[in-house]
Order: C-alpha cells, then sequence, then structure tokens
C-alpha cells in the first residue's frame, strides 16, 4: 500500500492500507503506520479533510499503544507516533488556512515530542 502511495497511486494505496488499518489482529501499531500513510496520500492529493481525520484517528490508535506500553513489546515509541500525526494534521491544517488550529495542534506535537512516555493529553 506505501508503495502505491509512493508512486502516485493513492487511492490503490489507501484501499490495501485501509484493509490493514480495519484488521482486528491487535496490531495497533500496524493499523497506526497504515492510518498514517493514509493520511500522506490525502495531503499529496490536497485532500486536506480526510487527511486530518485520519491523523487524528492515527493519533488515536498510538495514544492507546502509550496506554498498553506496560504490557505490550516496545516496537517504537508511541509519543513519537503521536508527536508525528500530530505535526501533520498542524501542518495540514496551516494549509487549509486554520491558523489557530494549526498553531494549537503544533504546539501539541512540539509537547509530545518532548514527551519520554508520559501520559499525552
Amino acid at each position: 500500500g506505501e508503495a502505491l502511495v509512493l508512486c502516485g497511486r493513492g487511492a490503490e494505496g489507501r484501499e490495501v492500507l485501509a484493509q490493514i488499518s480495519l484488521c482486528d489482529r491487535g496490531d495497533i501499531s500496524l493499523q497506526a503506520y497504515a492510518m498514517g500513510a493514509i493520511a500522506v496520500s490525502h495531503v499529496t492529493e490536497q485532500s486536506y479533510s480526510e487527511a486530518v481525520a485520519c491523523c487524528r484517528h492515527a493519533e488515536d490508535l498510538h495514544l492507546q499503544r502509550l496506554e498498553q506500553r506496560a504490557t505490550a513489546v516496545d516496537d517504537g515509541s508511541p509519543a513519537e507516533g503521536v508527536a508525528l500525526m500530530r505535526t501533520l494534521r498542524g501542518l495540514t491544517q496551516l494549509r487549509t488556512g486554520d491558523v489557530t488550529g494549526s498553531i494549537s495542534t503544533l504546539c501539541a506535537a512540539a509537547a509530545a515530542g518532548r514527551s519520554q512516555g508520559d501520559e499525552l493529553l
């Protein structure tokens, strides 16, 4: 799916990635990654409202990982994933003219980036 997105075949790539993000195998990390790639594909096609929605969904998945971190195998920092998705969402909000929302989201991204696994807002 990601390869299709990167070569400009966003709709096809999103279809493949959506299958991953919808599977119920408990692999939140993979689902969050797929949702992030879907968000990027929407940004490249200037479908900003869809990109923002995907970023929020990916953030929620990363926050779930953060809550489960004590019992899960560490496969990357959920706080870094939250920061990345918030950064993408903030930049997308800026592209749509939502300057106030963008500033708020980018400040939250900076806070998440500084977090070392502490609870995020």
